[in-house]
């Protein structure tokens, strides 16, 4: 397992792969073997929580060292390498006007000890069908990055960072930005634009300017903005619904975690047809983040 890195996933599995036993196995292998992923943001885990929580165990068997946080409804799920990180609590549900309910727990860096600035770790999807209802659930959101956290060896609360995977069901910065026309489907036109005063209508990122304006980075852009290009792929698939291919799902980190230079790289995976999303794979210089973490005191997120 990767010891230089932390690495990091988000993989929005349409349906939990469509109920597919086989795409899941696939996946779980290839999240765990080959991308040595020690932080997975999961969204659309619906059935992980059926015949007795069967497909959660299937996970954490096909994914050995990771343990599972699900949220309400089964919505998001959160991954964790316990042998990387320590767990020190879970968040409720923030408020109930959340479509999919945030899974969000604290955690601590191994590396960085026991005295360090606790991570809170949120996996999120927000609503498909409504620029308005996102707009709230999105300013919702950045609560997780202003969270205070008691360490349980010192007593003493720490200002935690926040690290997160969102299908946000908006569009980020990318190589182009789809336009309007290029959805054929009318009520997905609604769905994905605003309406301006003049009557015109532009392609909703409002989940990511909020949170840029919440001090959460988006990570891709950040590498892309220093040359790394490929960062903004497209991580959604061209369909008659939603339109041309589009950069939707996104990493965040707050901003006093967020440097270039931590920051390795980052990559979207091509999920191959198993999902009509591909899945965000990051890396974060291990020793780095840990010295970070252990210097770390927040006064204002």
């Amino acid at each position: 397992m990767d010891l230089e890195y932390v690495n990091v996933a988000c993989l929005n599995a349409e349906k939990n792969f469509g109920g597919d036993a086989t795409k899941r196995k696939k996946w779980y292998r290839k999240i765990r073997q080959e991308y040595g992923v020690h932080l997975l943001f999961r969204q659309e885990n619906w059935d992980i929580l059926n015949n007795n929580q069967a497909i959660r165990s299937e996970s954490e068997e096909y994914m050995p060292g990771m343990r599972s946080w699900v949220g309400e409804k089964s919505w998001n799920a959160v991954y964790v390498d316990m042998s990387v990180f320590r767990w020190l609590g879970t968040w409720p549900n923030p408020h109930p006007i959340m479509t999919g309910p945030p899974c969000a727990v604290t955690l601590q860096l191994r590396d960085a000890g026991p005295e360090s600035t606790p991570i809170v770790a949120v996996a999120g999807h927000l609503t498909y069908c409504s620029v308005t209802l996102r707009k709230i659930e999105s300013e919702i959101i950045t609560a997780f990055n202003d969270k205070w956290v008691e360490l349980p060896e010192t007593g003493e609360f720490r200002h935690a960072v926040m690290v997160g995977g969102f299908d946000p069901n908006a569009f980020g910065s990318g190589l182009t930005l789809p336009e309007l026309s290029g959805i054929q489907d009318r009520p997905h036109r609604v769905h994905r634009s605003h309406l301006l005063p003049d009557g015109t209508r532009v392609m909703d990122q409002y989940p990511h300017d909020t949170w840029a304006a919440a001090g959460l980075v988006d990570i891709a852009a950040m590498k892309a903005r220093s040359g790394q290009t490929s960062a903004v792929a497209p991580s959604m698939r061209a369909s008659e619904t939603h339109g041309p291919d589009a950069r939707v799902d996104v990493i965040v980190a707050s901003r006093h975690i967020a440097d270039d230079d931590l920051w390795e790289s980052v990559e979207v995976i091509d999920t191959d047809g198993d999902s009509d999303h591909n899945m965000i794979f990051a890396r974060i210089h291990r020793s780095r983040l840990a010295e970070r973490l252990r210097d770390l005191r927040i006064t204002a997120a």
